[in-house]
């Protein structure tokens, strides 16, 4: 089991070339409003409703009796914790452009569009390292075709999430990603997090890693009521995943699992069980819920339980 603790976003890690404005509503400034009008505080990256039809002489994000905190400005959405709140444009490709200290590994969710794209430069604005080769990598967001007859008539699922590892490691890279679409088509990223996968199991030694039989587990947060008559009443919500499995490894690294663990219970975090082929299912982003280390003779297990946030 590897974690990816993400490296806090701050307005100077956006870059020169980012594509995206704040966000589509207006910044606020004082005056009055009508109950329901939208607007964002560009120092918070919020986006606030008012709820009073009053003149607004106090700043939303200090006025709760006045306005609602709705959600995250648009340019700012990837960098909350939750995939539903997503960037988006239909009039052209996103584009992030990163300022990234000491980071090997980006997980994205909440992806809709064509394709992404990654490269990496050693500094703002400076030489490409990343592909080998210099260019771009290109992800397609579409699960592939298994044969013939998947490629021609079958219903070829979205790809909504990404990890990409084994970035090279520079104190001040550049790492730029877009996601791209045609004409008018949906583009939108709703998490980037970025950071190192660290094993859990920690390294130096011969064995460790997630056991056979871990589970993902898709969960819904959609209403759902059966009435009296026996019709249903519906009210669709967004949806994420739980994982849940069993660590196993060396006895002289289960002290240093415990001092991560402590430090990852109160912060959602990135879990990747396995950096396999075909285990691309069991990774989340989420709560760490439960850990217990059980230190037995030689070795050590943990079974982690991870809750997923929509």
């Amino acid at each position: 089991m590897y974690y990816l603790d993400p490296i806090e976003m701050t307005a100077a890690q956006l870059l020169t070339g980012t594509s995206l404005a704040e966000d589509p509503t207006p910044a606020w400034a004082a005056g009055t409003y009508a109950v329901g009008y939208e607007c964002h505080v560009v120092a918070t990256h919020r986006v606030y409703r008012r709820t009073v039809a009053t003149a607004s002489a106090t700043s939303p994000d200090v006025d709760p009796t006045g306005w609602k905190d709705m959600r995250p400005t648009n340019l700012w959405a990837p960098f909350d914790w939750y995939s539903n709140t997503q960037a988006s444009s239909t009039a052209a490709d996103i584009v992030y452009v990163l300022g990234c200290r000491y980071c090997s590994d980006l997980m994205l969710r909440g992806l809709e569009g064509a394709e992404v794209e990654i490269s990496v430069k050693d500094a703002p604005a400076g030489v490409s390292i990343w592909p080998p080769g210099g260019g771009v990598k290109a992800y397609r967001l579409k699960v592939p075709a298994k044969g013939f007859w998947d490629y021609g008539r079958g219903k070829r699922l979205p790809l909504t999430t990404l990890q990409i590892t084994g970035l090279p490691i520079r104190p001040n890279a550049e790492i730029t990603i877009k996601v791209k679409a045609s004409g008018t088509n949906r583009r939108a990223v709703g998490l980037i997090a970025r950071g190192v996968l660290y094993p859990l199991f920690g390294t130096g030694y011969d064995f460790g890693g997630a056991t056979e039989g871990a589970e993902a587990k898709p969960k819904t947060y959609t209403y759902r009521k059966t009435n009296d008559d026996g019709t249903v009443t519906t009210t669709v919500r967004g949806s994420s995943k739980d994982l849940s499995c069993e660590v196993v490894m060396d006895l002289r690294n289960a002290d240093g699992a415990v001092q991560q663990l402590e430090g990852l219970l109160s912060r959602p975090v990135g879990v990747v069980l396995s950096k396999a082929a075909g285990y691309a299912g069991l990774s989340a982003f989420g709560f760490v819920a439960s850990a217990p280390v059980r230190y037995r003779k030689g070795f050590a297990l943990v079974p982690v339980n991870v809750e997923g946030v929509v």
